[in-house]
C-alpha cells in the first residue's frame, strides 16, 4: 500500500493517484481505496502493463505508466 501510480485511463486521460488503506481515500485529492477498482486494476501490475477492470458492469482498461512505491 501507498504505492503511487501513473496510469493512463480509459478515456485516455493520464491520472496520478498514492493508493491507501479505505479509511484514508479521498478521491479528490489523489487517494483511492486499495478496494477501488482502478487500484485492485494497478497492484500488482508492471509498468507498460493494461489491466481490464469492471466498474457499474462495464468493462474498462487502465495502462500503467508509472509506479512509485513507498520509502
Amino acid at each position: 500500500m501507498y504505492d503511487k501510480v501513473k496510469v493512463r485511463m480509459a478515456d485516455g486521460s493520464i491520472r496520478e493517484f498514492c493508493i491507501v488503506h479505505p479509511d484514508e481515500a479521498e478521491v479528490a485529492v489523489g487517494k483511492i481505496s486499495n478496494d477501488s477498482p482502478v487500484a485492485q486494476a494497478a497492484l500488482g501490475s508492471r509498468v507498460g502493463e493494461k489491466k481490464e477492470y469492471i466498474v457499474a458492469g462495464n468493462r474498462l482498461a487502465v495502462e500503467v505508466l508509472e509506479i512509485t512505491k513507498p520509502v
